[in-house]
């Protein structure tokens, strides 16, 4: 440190009497005389003492021993002698004393800092900082600005919001300095501005709104928020985003806002009037009506959503609950809402309305029952009477508790009652007509029920028949199927009979659908037999129903045959007679074009392109009869065809042109006058105008941009008006538009946002400034413009188009300089803290940003001097070499900055160190871990009179007596850097040590009877926490100074845990044991605890003790006598009353320790034993001459014996003495004569009688003198309460027999007659409703007789459907048949025996290839008996091939067989696409095989179907159906000869129409067109089948000429096609 304005007085040398001039040479000497706190001084000899001297120093704060040069840190501030002893090699002492030598001054303190203002609300506000301090001067920095030269107060106005910083520099008068720096000494805070999106809120009704406000704080973002919604049901809201804000009433309301700083005291106010705006809409509610459902539990809701005269289409329900919850909709507004589970439930009610959706909720409370009514409702139609129903029940309950069932069935409309039953299954004899309820409801065993309803109905069968065609020609086949009107089921069978014209049967036939072939006209009657599977039989007769008619004539009607283009020619057609079926087919033809007509509703629609006159062509084909009729120009279309073009297409506004039409073709259809009509017209008509609009030719003005289109139609003197418009003929779309900021600095780049449209071919921008530059260059669509020099300038832009079009357009810009720049008063290196002065200047700069590089950035506006202090303890992480940014910017956007680096370096330690297990109990090891940054030299004070002079002070041990509970420490250390820079530190952190707390309590007695009470007392000392030990196990953390415990037998040794306030225990233990003696455990048994009145019962005692009982109590409790006690160990004693009664024994041992038994309602007496009548489980027979009986055990308390008794005294009465003997096997019986009646009498202990119920076996018998079938008879099963069935059990004797049958409980006899010619053995069992327990009958052997028919069956049918062969066969008559066994053959096989097996009497043959192979079947028939019959007939399968031939298709198939009488006639069929009806195409012979189709060729363009029917020659003619055969149809090429391109949309591109061509999407298709002019230059070539020729050629329209063509394509089939003609082109 630099010498201060103290006097330095000369060096005085002391000398000792006894000195010799040996030490008069050396003098002490300090590098500083006068120092600051904390600064450490070295010391020395001058001059330097010889080698090997000692060297003693005395500093009065320290000592140091043996050390030349040491260096000191004082840390008092006062005034000090330092001493030396020198012992020099000569052993010479010298001693020498400079007395008050230093002077060490005290730093100035810089202690706190106040304001008069804590806070301030809002800016440039004042505040006054004062900071204590023994300084005399002071410099202030408050936000960049400098106060110098100032006192410990200064005023400073806070023009920026934040928490606030102030540094200080203090000087005392001798120099020593002080720097700090204040953070947060006050905050300044500024009224946030908060801001709507939007003023208005529309709702509709009641409903929630959303406030979205934006907030923007200045200083401090955090408040509490205070929200008055006026108007809202919830007017008060504290969230900064106000939620759930609910209206209800229509209007419109203020929003107002209160914002409290939860920093400060700030606080502001905010008012948005009109904020919200309520429209009023329905106030919807809903209103819920619990419904009782079925049962006891079931509960259902009603809703409807109110109120009444709403829109209901607006409504929708909704919940989520999923799918436990079912919403049935009654009306729109009205809903039941049932739950598959007990719950509480919201259901919700939307109504929509166009804005909003209104929302309103109910919560209700379903129950549910776990139980379901139902059956079976598939029930049969019935249509005969009587008929017998079985309903099968299928109800069930979740917890499988039992059910019982009450059925009903009522007339509908009368609601009286048919039928009732509490079976499970129903059974009802239908004996009348009419629509019935069946109703079931099932009960559950805690009487909750739930109930399921179905209609069926009871009614005469109705069936009716569709034919088809009704009316036709000779020759044609009529359709007949019949349809099910009632039942809608499955027909079993079809009997038809066909009449001829006399009345006579044409044929009759069992078939679901037949055909037939009329030759002859007339009307023809028809007649059918129905029958369902379910046997409902109706006859119909329909006469005169088919009405067979040569085709006369084709009938036309129209209404006129003159027509304008663009007119519908509509043409009525129809048959003479009428209505004969078949297809229409119109054409208009004329010289260069052919219309095909639109068929719908007897009517044929035209609409030709082209004027001139028209052949007319209508056909009418049926299946076998055809006709048409041909007018020669029976038509004429009138009209007009032009075209139109401009004399130029493209230029710049204002645009103008010529427009002008040529006439192709005026067609006159009455006049003869030639006279055009002209309409011109512009779209739209504000881009400009049309000078002629009715002349054949105008001119064309165009002043606004935009796309114009222009029409023109034309009308002749027929009226005939053709209209031709050619859109987007004209484009201008050229406008220049930039824009460019209005004021700007120099030397930035301005962005010059160009928003020019149109087709733009050049652009180029100039500013009258030669030395401004454009990048990337002056003809970019964007560049950045660059202006060095300030001043007003205009930027122009320039663009063109490619027709040469050019628009211009010129903004104004202001330049301004902008510079500045900063110096800083010193740049040499300080020692922290160091303090530097900053200046700014600048032009045009409205802010300044200064990073200084240590995290403690500035902002200041204008020109202005900073103090900067730079303190190396606030930086982090640390570094001495400062980079200072500087920033500029002003309110237009310019901004700059200016980067120094390493311009300042701050010098000095850090000092730092953390206090590790800083607190504890005496004696505490602390432990210091050194942190300090940048250090040479190091003093460290312990705060304990304690210190040390090194970088080494890891650890020190800190004592204190017991006097004090504790002592606080205060460590310090300096530290220096090799720049001789100082610092001190002192943690904030204490270093506390306490005296370990002193354990001491008190007890009461230590011995006693258990359970034994001890309490205990304490006296600790320095105690905050107790845990009490008893010596159990167990521990009481208490704050208590007294416990207790009471101790159960045994020996304890107790102690107390206590500990001071930080945790340090001692323990202490009770010096002897505590001890808990056993007392006795009263215990006596009981002769009998159950029985009679005057019975004498022994009380026994059976007490356990460790030590002697002396001592016994009896009390017995009867209240009725005052000797019911005794004090005998054994006790005797009668009751003469019934009752319960109490027993109480005491007994006391030794040690007086005492223990009482009560034995609450420990015996009753009774005058007859209650107990139930012995019930019998079961009797059954087991084998031969041996029956089970089972029955239930009596209670052991009341047993004595059991009496068996047969009640038919078929055998003497059994006794049993054993209780548990309930199962008795009884030998020896006849079983299989006899039925066995038993019950079970129990004799009690006080000797009265219970019988119990009878129970007798179950005895089969067998009717012998049946041979064919076995007739069984039993007795029924006697003593349950209900049996659930009889079940019947066969097999052969000796072996397990299985069951064959179950049959109800009223059952008592079975006929078995699936039987073979074997030995039998039987046996029934009674099966016990509930748990299905089973008593078996005897058992009884029997062989029938038995006869097997070995008759062949005859196969019906093979025919082909859907994919599939079905096979059909007879049934058999066979009385036992097991199964049917199918033998198949394919016709390139071998047969496969037993191929499969059904039950069913038609086979579908999923597996079989029907378009590859035809397939032969044969049937057996096998019966249970396993025996089988031969092979039926064969029946095969038809496969239909076709191959295309030319223009024809050949079509083959096989015979089919085997018939008995052969194949009467093969019919084949064509349809034209899948699911279409097929029309016959021929009728063959039986013996024809094959078929060629020469029609298909005209008829189809897309892929069609064949099949073959073969017709059995049999009066009842089965019909075998062929695989389905689908073809594709001939690829094949239809070519115009003309077309007209002149752009009307009629006949302007020439294409050509395919049948059967492969499709442009796949690849490699070879399609291709190409069109050559008559110099064979190709002018056209197309790729795809799609694209025609317009009648241009490089972009130019081709002269009216003929053309030739070639196009070459490829076939669906992968045939390759060739055509070559000529098209002639019109204009």
């Amino acid at each position: 440190m630099a010498l201060r304005t103290i006097q330095v007085f000369g060096l005085v040398v002391l000398f000792t009497a006894s000195a010799s001039a040996q030490c008069s040479k050396y003098q002490l000497y300090a590098n500083d005389s006068v120092g600051c706190l904390n600064e450490i001084i070295s010391f020395k000899t001058i001059p330097a003492a010889p080698s090997g001297s000692v060297l003693n120093w005395d500093f009065e704060i320290k000592s140091v021993n043996n050390e030349a040069s040491p260096t000191i840190a004082f840390t008092k501030a006062d005034t000090y002698t330092v001493k030396l002893e020198l012992k020099l090699p000569s052993s010479k002492t010298c001693n020498l004393e400079r007395k008050n030598y230093l002077l060490i001054s005290a730093n100035p303190s810089l202690g706190a800092i106040s304001s008069t203002k804590t806070e301030l609300c809002e800016l440039n506000k004042k505040a006054t900082l004062t900071v204590k301090s023994t300084a005399s001067s002071f410099t202030w920095s408050i936000d960049g600005t400098v106060y110098a030269n100032r006192g410990n107060a200064v005023q400073h106005t806070f023009t920026k919001a934040g928490y606030k910083q102030a540094q200080v520099i203090a000087n005392n008068k001798v120099g020593c300095e002080t720097k700090r720096i204040y953070d947060s000494v006050l905050i300044v805070e500024n009224k946030p501005l908060v801001t709507f999106p939007s003023s208005e809120l529309v709702l509709c009704g009641k409903g929630s709104a959303t406030l979205d406000p934006s907030f923007t704080f200045y200083g401090n973002s955090n408040y509490a928020y205070d929200w008055k919604l006026s108007g809202a049901s919830k007017v008060s809201h504290t969230n900064k985003i106000p939620d759930q804000v609910t209206y209800s009433t229509p209007g419109t309301y203020d929003v107002e806002l209160s914002i409290s700083s939860n920093v400060t005291s700030c606080a502001y106010d905010y008012t948005f009037d009109d904020y919200v705006k309520v429209v009023n809409a329905p106030d919807i509610q809903i209103r819920s009506t619990p419904i009782n459902g079925a049962g006891c539990k079931s509960k259902i809701y009603g809703l409807k959503l109110l109120p009444g005269n709403i829109d209901t289409s607006r409504i929708t329900w909704f919940h989520n609950h999923g799918d436990t919850v079912t919403i049935t909709k009654i009306k729109a507004d009205s809903v039941v809402v049932s739950a598959e589970f007990t719950g509480t439930y919201v259901i919700w009610g939307k109504y929509k309305l166009a804005s909003c959706d209104k929302l309103v909720s109910v919560t209700i409370s379903l129950e549910s029952n776990d139980l379901l009514a139902d059956f079976d409702d598939g029930i049969p139609c019935i249509c005969k009477i009587p008929s017998q129903l079985t309903v099968t029940n299928k109800s069930v309950h979740y917890n499988a508790k039992s059910m019982t069932y009450e059925w009903e069935v009522r007339n509908v409309k009368k609601g009286k009652l048919l039928k009732k039953s509490t079976d499970k299954d129903l059974s009802w004899n239908v004996d009348r007509f009419g629509n019935f309820i069946i109703k079931l409801r099932a009960t559950d065993s805690d009487g909750c029920f739930e109930e399921k309803t179905h209609i069926i109905e009871s009614r005469p069968f109705e069936g009716e028949l569709r034919v088809a065609p009704v009316i036709a020609c000779p020759g044609s086949r009529i359709r007949f199927e019949p349809r099910d009107t009632m039942c809608y089921e499955s027909f079993d069978s079809v009997y038809w009979t066909l009449y001829e014209l006399d009345g006579t049967v044409r044929r009759s036939k069992n078939d679901l659908v037949i055909s037939e072939v009329y030759k002859d006209t007339g009307y023809y009657d028809v007649k059918a037999i129905l029958t369902t599977n379910t046997g409902c039989r109706s006859v119909i007769r329909h006469d005169s129903m088919i009405h067979i008619t040569n085709l006369k004539a084709i009938d036309l009607d129209y209404n006129k045959t003159k027509f304008c283009l663009g007119e519908n020619i509509s043409v009525s057609v129809n048959t003479k007679p009428l209505d004969i079926d078949g297809e229409w087919f119109g054409f208009l033809i004329g010289d260069n074009y052919v219309d095909t007509a639109i068929y719908s509703d007897n009517v044929l629609r035209f609409n030709p392109d082209i004027p001139g006159e028209y052949d007319l062509k209508v056909v009418f084909i049926s299946e076998s009869c055809k006709d048409s009729i041909y007018y020669t120009d029976h038509f004429r279309v009138g009209g007009v065809v032009f075209d139109f073009s401009p004399k130029d297409s493209s230029g710049c506004l204002p645009f103008k042109t010529s427009l002008s039409s040529s006439i192709i073709d005026n067609y006159l259809i009455k006049s003869t006058d030639t006279k055009l009509e002209y309409l011109w017209e512009l779209t739209p008509p504000s881009l400009g105008k049309l000078l002629s609009p009715s002349s054949s030719s105008t001119e064309l003005e165009i002043e606004n941009l935009g796309t114009a289109s222009i029409s023109l139609t034309i009308m002749n003197a027929d009226s005939c008006a053709t209209k031709l418009v050619k859109t987007d003929l004209f484009k201008f779309d050229l406008s220049a538009d930039f824009s460019v900021p209005d004021k700007s600095c120099k030397g930035v780049g301005i962005t010059l946002d160009n928003n020019s449209k149109g087709t733009i071919s050049k652009i180029e921008w100039t500013v009258n400034e030669p030395t401004a530059t454009f990048s990337p260059s002056a003809s970019a669509f964007q560049p950045l413009m660059y202006i060095n020099q300030p001043g007003s300038y205009t930027v122009n832009l320039m663009i063109e188009d490619n027709n040469g079009c050019k628009e211009f357009l010129s903004r104004d810009l202001s330049v301004i300089d902008f510079d500045f720049d900063f110096t800083v008063d010193d740049t040499m290196p300080q020692c922290s803290p160091a303090s530097f002065t900053f200046t700014a200047t600048g032009t045009n700069v409205d802010t300044f940003y200064w990073d200084f590089g240590d995290g403690s950035p500035l902002e200041t506006t204008a020109n202005s001097n900073i103090l900067k202090i730079y303190d190396l303890t606030r930086v982090i992480p640390y570094r001495n070499r400062f980079d200072v940014k500087f920033y500029a910017w002003n309110n237009i956007g310019c901004l700059d900055s200016i980067v120094t680096e390493d311009l300042l370096i701050v010098r000095g330690p850090v000092p730092y160190f953390d206090i590790v297990n800083g607190t504890g109990c005496s004696p505490l090891e602390v432990s210091f871990i050194n942190k300090s940054i940048s250090t040479t030299k190091i003093f460290f004070d312990f705060g304990d009179d304690a210190s040390v002079d090194s970088v080494n002070y890891s650890s020190h041990v800190y004592e204190v007596d017991t006097s004090n509970e504790f002592v606080v420490f205060k460590p310090f250390i300096v530290a220096q850097d090799d720049h001789n820079c100082k610092l001190s530190y002192t943690p904030e952190d204490s270093i506390l040590v306490y005296s370990r707390p002193m354990a001491l309590f008190s007890h009461t007695e230590e011995v006693g009877c258990s359970p034994h009470t001890v309490s205990f007392a304490d006296s600790s000392i320095y105690a905050y926490n107790w845990i009490w030990h008893y010596g159990t196990g167990d521990s009481l953390t208490d704050s208590s100074h007294t416990t207790s415990y009471t101790y159960e037998t045994g020996t304890y040794r107790p102690y107390l845990v206590v500990t001071n306030k930080i945790g340090c225990p001692d323990t202490l233990k009770i010096p002897n044991k505590v001890e808990a003696l056993k007392p006795p455990r009263a215990l006596f048994n009981v002769s009998d605890t159950i029985t009679c009145i005057g019975v004498e019962v022994d009380f026994l005692d059976s007490t356990r003790s460790k030590y002697p009982v002396y001592e016994w109590k009896w009390n017995f409790g009867d209240p009725n006598t005052l000797g019911d006690t005794s004090i005998a160990k054994n006790a005797k004693y009668s009751y003469t009353e019934s009752g319960v009664y109490d027993i109480n024994l005491i007994v006391i041992d030794s040690n007086g320790c005492t223990d009482t038994l009560v034995r609450e309602k420990g015996i009753r007496i009774y005058k007859e034993l209650p107990i139930e009548l012995p019930e019998i489980d079961l009797v059954t027979v087991e084998s031969d001459q041996l029956v089970e009986l089972s029955f239930d055990m009596t209670p052991k308390f009341a047993f004595n014996r059991y009496l068996i008794h047969e009640a038919n005294q078929l055998i003497n009465d059994i006794t049993i003495l054993k209780r548990k003997d309930t199962a008795l096997v009884l030998p020896g019986l006849l079983v299989d004569s006899n039925q066995y009646c038993f019950n079970v009498e129990m004799i009690d202990k006080c000797e009265f009688s219970h019988p119990g119920d009878t129970h007798c076996t179950v005895l089969l018998t067998v009717d012998r003198s049946q041979e064919e079938v076995t007739v069984l008879n039993w007795t029924s099963y006697v003593g349950w309460d209900s049996v659930l069935n009889y079940t019947i059990y066969r097999g052969k004797p000796g072996l397990l027999l299985n069951p064959i049958a179950e049959l109800p409980e009223t059952a008592t006899g079975y006929i078995d007659s699936g039987v073979c010619n074997q030995e039998y053995q039987y046996a029934v069992k009674a099966i016990r409703r509930g748990d299905s327990a089973k008593s078996t009958s005897n058992y009884v052997e029997f062989q029938p007789e038995y006869v097997f028919q070995i008759n062949p069956l005859r196969a019906h049918l093979a025919t082909v459907n859907n994919g599939a062969v079905e096979f059909y066969w007879q049934k058999s008559i066979q009385r036992n048949v097991k199964n049917y066994i199918i033998d198949r053959k394919a016709f390139d096989n071998v047969w496969i025996k037993g191929w499969k097996r059904t039950g069913d009497t038609v086979f579908i043959d999923t597996l079989a290839k029907t378009q590859e192979k035809n397939y032969y079947y044969q049937v057996r028939v096998v019966d249970d008996c396993d025996y089988q019959s031969t092979e039926s007939n064969l029946a095969s399968s038809i496969l239909l091939q076709a191959v295309p031939t030319d223009r024809n298709f050949q079509l083959s198939w096989n015979h089919y067989r085997d018939w008995p009488k052969g194949v009467a006639s093969y019919i084949v069929q064509r349809r034209s696409v899948e699911g279409a009806p097929f029309r016959t195409l021929g009728v063959l012979p039986g013996v024809d095989t094959s078929f060629l189709d020469t029609s298909a060729f005209l008829l189809f363009e897309k892929s069609f179907s064949y099949r073959v029917l073969a017709v059995e020659n049999h009066r009842l003619a089965d019909t075998s159906k062929s695989n389905i055969r689908t073809v594709e149809p001939l690829p094949t090429l239809f070519v115009p000869n003309a077309f007209t391109p002149n752009n009307n949309g009629v006949n302007d591109v020439f294409l050509f129409k395919a049948v059967a061509l492969l499709p442009d999407s796949v690849q490699d298709n070879n399609f291709k067109m190409s069109i050559f002019n008559r110099w064979g230059q190709q002018v056209f070539e197309a790729n795809s089948q799609h694209d025609g020729w317009d009648g241009t050629f490089n972009g130019q329209a081709c002269q009216q000429d003929v053309y030739v063509y070639i196009i070459s394509a490829q076939g669906l089939d992968g045939s390759l096609l060739y055509r070559k003609g000529t098209i002639t082109l019109l204009r």
